[in-house]
């Protein structure tokens, strides 16, 4: 028998050292959302929490002169100058295929369709919310027969073509590629049909122009104290400044916010050289209402708004304006 080489010296043997567990692999990090979907999520929580303030196109005065400038006639209903420019320019014909981008609950797009204007549409939107909206909209009006929405998950055109109609309200702003997404507009067209947009076409990120923020300050001293009481903390009066909003913020909110909006008008020169383009202002509209619409009443303040009507319409004329309408022909 073999005797062992080691010594029983009578103390237990150290226990073996347990093996380290495997680290855990880290979670991959989730895929960031295409802009367009980040963007309709923004949209559609912002319909969900929307506060009772005031805006620019909630003043009747405004509106009306808006529609003056587009059709010449100071009539009532945001857009309704534009759809009268539109009706004259059809002179009775009924356009048979709409297609909007970025159409919101399609309210706008169904009005062109009661008007008679246009007989259906393909509606694209990015906020589900908005969406659900609409298709209750379309049912209440009994249109659902004449319009189709289409939820939009990525950045790319519709696959489509042979439209009498391509619609931009309140939505080319918001490509990150305006020149491109005009080109495909005119792609899609029929020979003869028709690009149609009202839409802001301001600096790129609401960057505002210094000469809109000077002059804008300047109409806000001028104004009486009481428009600039604070229904939050009465002791701290409303601003009498607007400011370029943070970049960084306004990305996060929503990237595709005003992302490539200057280039729309010189886009629209070049590929619609006889676009009717109407120069809608903004300037004053657009800014100085922005704090204290709420504290503005229409009848009383009337004299107000139209003074800075006059002076919204000064800029426009010097090239400083925020929104235009535009009516081509392919």
């Amino acid at each position: 028998m073999k005797k062992s080489s080691e010594k029983n010296t009578g103390e237990p043997k150290p226990k073996p050292k347990p093996k380290p567990k495997p680290k855990p692999k880290p979670k991959p990090k989730p895929k960031p959302k295409p802009n367009s979907v980040q963007s309709g999520d923004y949209w559609s929580k912002r319909d969900k929490n929307a506060v009772q303030q005031k805006r620019w196109y909630n003043f009747e005065l405004i509106i009306k002169h808006i529609n003056k400038r587009v059709c010449g006639k100071a009539i009532s209903g945001k857009g309704e100058g534009l759809n009268i420019r539109l009706r004259d320019d059809l002179d009775g014909q009924v356009l048979t295929e709409g297609v909007s981008i970025g159409c919101g609950t399609g309210a706008k797009e169904m009005r062109l369709i009661e008007l008679g204007l246009v007989e259906r549409f393909h509606l694209y939107e990015a906020s589900k919310e908005r969406i659900n909206q609409g298709r209750g909209l379309a049912t209440e009006k009994g249109l659902t027969d004449q319009v189709t929405f289409h939820l939009v998950e990525d950045e790319s055109f519709p696959d489509i073509n042979g439209c009498d109609l391509v619609y931009w309200n309140a939505a080319l702003h918001h490509m990150l590629d305006t020149p491109a997404a005009v080109a495909w507009s005119k792609s899609v067209l029929k020979k003869g049909g028709y690009f149609v947009i009202d839409d802001y076409v301001g600096p790129d990120r609401f960057q505002w122009s210094e000469l809109s923020l000077k002059t804008v300050k300047a109409v806000l001293e001028s104004l009486p104290e009481y428009l600039f009481e604070n229904a939050k903390n009465k002791d701290i009066p409303l601003p009498k400044i607007i400011e370029k909003p943070s970049l960084n913020g306004l990305i996060n909110r929503d990237p595709t916010e005003a992302a490539d909006s200057i280039r729309i008008l010189s886009a629209i020169e070049l590929l619609f050289p006889e676009a009717d383009i109407c120069l809608t202002g903004g300037s004053i509209y657009h800014l100085a209402l922005r704090n204290i619409a709420n504290n503005i009443d229409e009848g009383r303040d009337s004299s107000l708004i139209k003074t800075m009507l006059v002076i919204d319409d000064m800029l426009a004329d010097m090239g400083d304006f925020h929104f235009c309408t535009v009516i081509a022909k392919k």
